[in-house]
């Protein structure tokens, strides 16, 4: 998983979110993300501009994050959006939390959205189910189980929908992307006779990017056959197997690296 916390960022229930890219970023870190985490969900437009009072995660807080929704917007919310006030997007007191109208800029429109919604409460879900973010690229992208996605190369905005509908969200950006590996495994055919050689093949990658040099194992039923390659500059294998008896059997392969 990412490791490097940039920013966070709260919108409006329309799910509109721009990527940010001039800081500044926790740490003294440079942009652009390479991943994003969704954080919160929230449909309830009176709670638009709720965007502190509560407690971040510990592990968001040692690295400077203080800002996190409460479930009520009220004057801490808007002492957020009055400290920023008349700064954009790479100033020095810059404050990603502060632009709820996500257009770079913490003016009266931010403030207004605060003023309209003051003393309303509500909650959030972090139920990811049927979530997906619409990218400007055309990339539509689903998180992982952790909320993690990785931020298509060219994008500058995206929208958070779920059911195909824009939903409200807070979201993390984070330096590093989201690291994900895929071993295919195919054969060269389905049926054959004791004695008959199977090929069994495939490539690895991380990211899309091949990845030459690690050990892959074929396992038959769950257990290793003692069957390696190592995989090419392509981040392909072939191993072959030779039918020893009739049966029907499962295989995977696991590579190592």
């Amino acid at each position: 998983m990412p490791t490097t916390l940039l920013c966070a960022i709260k919108t409006r229930t329309n799910g509109y979110f721009y990527i940010p890219t001039l800081g500044p970023f926790f740490g003294g870190e440079t942009g652009p993300p390479k991943s994003l985490k969704i954080e919160l969900l929230f449909d309830d437009p009176r709670i638009e501009g709720d965007q502190t009072g509560g407690t971040p995660p510990p592990e968001y807080s040692e690295v400077g994050l203080t800002r996190w929704p409460d479930g009520t917007v009220d004057i801490y919310d808007q002492n957020v959006v009055s400290a920023t006030y008349g700064k954009s997007e790479g100033d020095s007191d810059w404050d990603y939390m502060a632009d709820i109208n996500a257009d770079k800029t913490c003016d009266i429109y931010d403030l207004t959205i605060i003023n309209n919604n003051y003393g309303n409460t509500g909650t959030y879900s972090s139920d990811l189910s049927d979530v997906t973010v619409e990218f400007d690229t055309g990339d539509i992208c689903t998180p992982n189980e952790d909320g993690f996605l990785n931020i298509p190369e060219g994008a500058t905005y995206f929208y958070v929908k779920k059911s195909g509908t824009a939903i409200g969200a807070l979201i993390t950006f984070w330096k590093e992307p989201v690291v994900t590996y895929s071993l295919s495994i195919n054969v060269d055919k389905e049926i054959g006779y004791v004695g008959d050689v199977f090929t069994f093949y495939g490539v690895l990658t991380q990211n899309g990017t091949p990845i030459p040099g690690a050990t892959v194992t074929l396992y038959k039923d769950g257990v290793s056959t003692g069957l390696t390659d190592t995989t090419k500059s392509d981040g392909t294998y072939s191993i072959n197997w030779q039918a020893d008896e009739v049966g029907s059997y499962s295989f995977y392969a696991e590579a190592t690296f």
